[in-house]
């Protein structure tokens, strides 16, 4: 049972229940009643992994990983209706541009229904790789290539004129990402070890997903777009305009994904009477990406050195996140129980 009490104290495990969400009330399509709809969602499943090792000889090995993951899904805060739609006296959806103030009888309506829940995505990765040591044991490679297919991946949508303004969850797209990475260690003299770390990724959308109407309920009442039918337009003030679908296109290079990642790094060692030293220092390097999918439409570009009058217009727009790269030092100590570390990053 559920609980109208938000305290809830002292209460048994059990015998306390979150009200439902969204109001939690819909109707039965052939009875009408009306029964609750509770945080409860049950997914089943298995993931595996497999790997075999080849010895080369005591300091270097091949070897090759089959492996699978996943993320728990997750739950909406709201199940209401969304995505609002003008349509004329016979319930068809105005054609994009028409004002509605021309046409008689027009009212609005609402095309789609959050989700209660969206379900776990997976990850599914076959790599080979090379780990070995050279030069009696002074120089550390690893190296691997991979290939990650990552399916019906958790997308966060937040677009407040077309969505709401709510965040919300749904599963989205799937991706392919084909990867390299490389790292070295090598102790140049007892005292001196050099580090580089490298990653280049080329990340591809495999499928193209959409938002798809919700169909008629009492959640998106008058909604004249059937079940299942990928949403294509949107109220935006008097008229509906098409909308841009937020889970990206087939071919489109995901957001977020830079291609190239590497990273440098030098350390020395020395003692001084009972004291141990180091220093160190660092060079990072991120390549550009952007804040959306390849295939969205450019945002309003800002002159450098603009001014605070230059505020982009959407937040579904695509940007250009420029690459960039960061240099620090440290220096540290160490004597019997004491430590002190100095760090700077620029």
């Amino acid at each position: 049972r559920y609980s109208t009490d938000s305290s809830c104290v002292n209460i048994p495990n059990g015998d306390c229940v979150a009200n439902p969400i969204g109001n939690g009330l819909d109707p039965d399509p052939v009875t009408g009643a009306r029964t609750a709809e509770f945080h409860q969602k049950k997914y089943n499943g298995y993931k595996s992994r497999f790997n075999v090792t080849w010895h080369i000889d005591p300091d270097k090995i091949l070897y090759y990983t089959w492996s699978e993951g996943y993320r728990p899904g997750a739950f909406n805060r709201t199940t209401k209706g969304v995505t609002r739609l003008w349509v004329d006296a016979n319930g068809q959806p105005l054609p994009n541009g028409v004002d509605k103030n021309t046409v008689a009888g027009v009212r609005r309506v609402n095309q789609f229904r959050l989700p209660l829940a969206y379900e776990p995505d997976e990850l599914k990765n076959s790599e080979i790789g090379f780990k070995g040591d050279f030069f009696d044991n002074r120089l550390q490679v690893n190296a691997s290539y991979y290939i990650m297919d990552w399916e019906h991946v958790q997308t966060q949508i937040y677009n407040p004129p077309v969505y709401g303004n709510a965040t919300f969850g749904v599963n989205g797209p799937d991706y392919r990402v084909k990867g390299f990475e490389l790292q070295l260690t090598g102790n140049v003299t007892d005292q001196l070890t050099l580090m580089v770390n490298l990653s280049k990724n080329d990340a591809e959308q495999t499928s193209s997903p959409c938002l798809v109407s919700s169909g008629v309920t009492d959640k998106t009442p008058g909604n004249p777009i059937p079940a299942g039918t990928c949403l294509t337009q949107v109220r935006a003030g008097n008229v509906n305009t098409a909308i841009i679908d937020p889970l990206g296109a087939k071919g489109d290079t995901p957001a977020f994904s830079p291609e190239l990642q590497y990273s440098l790094r030098a350390r020395y060692d020395w003692t001084i009477e009972d004291s141990e030293w180091f220093a160190t220092v660092g060079y990072n390097f991120v390549d550009d990406m952007n804040n959306t999918p390849s295939g969205f439409p450019e945002g309003e570009r800002c002159p450098v050195g603009g001014t605070s009058s230059c505020i982009p217009s959407s937040t579904w727009k695509r940007y250009e996140m420029p690459s960039y790269h960061t240099i620090d030092a440290s220096l540290g100590v160490s004597r019997g129980n004491w430590n002190a570390l100095l760090f700077g990053q620029n």
